[in-house]
């Protein structure tokens, strides 16, 4: 079992970055293995530049580009952001955005080829000031629902506040990251 944990804030510290992390630490007290990138403001968004039609991957050189090896063989993707004038900050608009390299269009958009395999989960952790958390939802659903022209399957995202940080829910964070691995483990053997 793999999970790539790729932190899109700025800020170190951040709300969403402490959640991602008590999400993996469950994840790898399960067994999994997991992957992280810590991009911030070093992303660059997606230039149009088309070397990914030949290249096969991203050719940006950034600290993501080892993140297009890592996908091939990983189980889930979770995102952590925040939310930057009541949508996803565009660090995150720049990751998405970036995975147009993963779809070969080059016999048209609907011959294309995506270029990992299918069926990888992905999760958004959101933070927002905002304390109703169902405010902003559908546009975290929204966002993540653009990963599924890629192959991912999005899952419900996680909507977290600054109120979130304490013990008891980062150790329910845990215990959620756990079950997490335990439910995929399940689902490959069946």
């Amino acid at each position: 079992m793999k999970i790539i944990a790729v932190y899109l804030s700025t800020r170190k510290g951040s709300v969403s970055e402490k959640i991602v992390d008590e999400l993996t630490r469950g994840a790898e007290e399960a067994g999994a293995v997991v992957s992280r990138y810590k991009i911030g403001d070093s992303i660059l968004g997606c230039r149009g530049c088309a070397a990914c039609v030949k290249a096969g991957k991203c050719v940006i050189q950034d600290p993501l580009a080892p993140y297009w090896d890592d996908l091939q063989d990983a189980d889930m993707v979770i995102v952590g952001a925040a939310n930057f004038m009541g949508n996803v900050q565009g660090q995150a608009w720049s990751f998405m955005n970036r995975h147009f390299s993963m779809a070969d269009t080059s016999r048209g958009r609907e011959n294309r080829v995506i270029r990992f395999p299918a069926g990888k989960r992905i999760m958004g952790v959101f933070a927002q000031g905002q304390p109703d958390k169902g405010f902003y939802r559908e546009v975290y659903r929204n966002y993540l629902r653009i990963f599924a022209n890629y192959g991912f399957i999005p899952q419900e995202p996680m909507v977290v506040h600054a109120t979130d940080l304490t013990e008891e829910r980062l150790a329910g964070c845990r215990a959620e990251g756990r079950a997490w691995v335990e439910q995929m483990k399940e689902s490959t053997e069946n």
